[in-house]
Order: structure tokens, then C-alpha cells, then sequence
């Protein structure tokens, strides 16, 4: 018998010959940092733990529930994922984990060599990844890393365009620079130096330089009318050019 100030205790020692011992568990308390967090509402309500990135240094506390000689009786616990098979729980009945990843976990703890229908004491907890490595904030970033990129392939193509219209451009002026490198002058030199063969009585080359010059013209003029031609024809208009510069 034992009394306090507002209470009277009887204990039977003889009373536990008849009561079977059944070892048992609780987890007492939970450190982040070696600092508590009360966790008996998630107990009784029986919800998940959630704790940020920055709170992955965790530590468990628990202690036998059953009228057992101290060390007595082994325990052992587990964490999902992270430990794949039960671990023996060292004698100060704490177990720390350090540098936890984002994820769902469960500690879980229980007697050593009993039986399944022994009740094992789990707590379970989520560690919220940071904001940037949430599903949300990638499906963002990717969208705006493709937008970026139309944008920007966008912009180039045009830049592209016009700089081929630019070159377009210059080769058409180009080509209309070297068109109107038959000036007058050099029509009337032809014409003269035909008009010479004529009146020598030299009319096969008359007739003969009088065709060139007459392609000349038709090959200048078909070659104005568009902004490109075939090569061949302006190597034959650059041949009958030279032949009469010889002529």
C-alpha cells in the first residue's frame, strides 16, 4: 500500500503470477532538430505528419508498455523507405535519421520475436519537397523554358527570312547593274562595225555578227522580264557579249 497526499495506492505483487505478460510499445516522442513536436493529435486522430524540406533531421523516442524487467524483452524498427529490413533498437530506445529526402515515410517499431498480432506503434510523416522541385512549379518552368523557345526560334527564323530577302535583294540590283552594262555605247559600236562589214561587201560576217547581236538583245530582254534565270543563259548571253567585244 502506498499514499500520497490525495491517493491511496494497493499493490499485489502475488496478482501478476496470473497475468501473462504481453510486451508492447509506444512512440513517445518526436525531435526535429532536437526540438519536440507534440504528436499526440496525429495519434489519436490518426493523420500524417507533414513537415517541410528543411525539417529532415528527425528523431524517435519510444519506450516499452508492458511490466517486463528492463531489457528484458529486444525491439526492433523500420523506416519505409529507407530501411529494407528490420533493425535491432540499441538500449536508449531512440533512433535519429538525418538528411531526409521529400517523400512518404513510416517509422515503424515493435517487439523482437513475437508474434504478428503484437500491435506495432507506426508513425507516419511526409516531407514536402521545396517549391521548385513540386510537380507545379516544373510543369511551369517547362512550359515557360518551350515558350521561351518557340519565342526565340521564332525570331530567329525571321531574322533569317530577312536576311535572305536582304541578299535577294541585292543579288536582283546586282543583276540589274549588270544588265544595264549594255549601255548605248556599246550598241552603237555594234551596229557600226556591222554596218563596216556591210559595206565592204563582207556579208556572211555581217550576217554572222548580226545574229550574235541579235541574240544579245532577245537574251537581255527575256532576262529582265524575271528576278532569276538559269545559269546557262547567262553564260550564253556573258559569250555572245565577249565575241562582239572581240568583234
Amino acid at each position: 500500500m502506498f499514499y500520497t497526499n490525495s491517493d491511496i495506492l494497493i499493490f499485489d505483487p502475488l496478482a501478476f503470477d496470473t497475468i501473462k505478460a504481453q510486451p508492447n510499445i509506444r512512440i513517445t516522442n518526436l525531435r526535429i532538430f532536437e526540438k519536440e513536436l507534440a504528436i499526440d493529435s496525429f495519434f489519436e486522430n490518426k493523420h500524417t505528419l507533414n513537415l517541410n524540406y528543411r525539417q529532415n533531421y528527425i528523431s524517435f523516442d519510444f519506450t516499452p508498455m508492458a511490466y517486463l524487467p528492463l531489457f528484458a524483452q529486444r525491439y526492433e524498427y523500420k523506416l519505409t523507405g529507407i530501411n529494407q529490413d528490420w533493425r535491432q533498437v540499441d538500449n536508449n530506445f531512440s533512433i535519429t535519421y538525418t538528411k531526409l529526402e521529400p517523400g512518404n515515410y513510416t517509422f515503424m517499431v515493435r517487439p523482437e520475436g513475437v508474434d504478428d498480432e503484437v500491435k506495432i506503434a507506426e508513425l507516419s510523416f511526409v516531407i514536402t519537397p521545396p517549391f521548385w522541385r513540386s510537380w507545379w512549379f516544373i510543369t511551369i518552368l517547362s512550359i515557360l523554358a518551350a515558350t521561351s523557345a518557340t519565342i526565340i526560334t521564332r525570331n530567329r527564323l525571321n531574322t533569317i527570312r530577312r536576311q535572305s530577302d536582304m541578299k535577294r535583294k541585292i543579288l536582283e540590283t546586282e543583276m540589274a547593274a549588270l544588265r544595264a552594262q549594255m549601255n548605248p555605247h556599246f550598241i552603237f559600236n555594234c551596229l557600226t562595225a556591222i554596218d563596216h562589214l556591210i559595206q565592204n561587201d563582207e556579208k556572211d560576217k555581217a550576217t554572222s555578227y548580226l545574229s550574235y547581236f541579235a541574240k544579245l538583245i532577245r537574251n537581255v530582254l527575256d532576262s529582265t522580264k524575271n528576278n532569276t534565270i538559269p545559269f546557262y543563259k547567262d553564260y550564253d548571253t556573258i559569250r555572245l557579249f565577249i565575241e562582239l567585244e572581240k568583234f
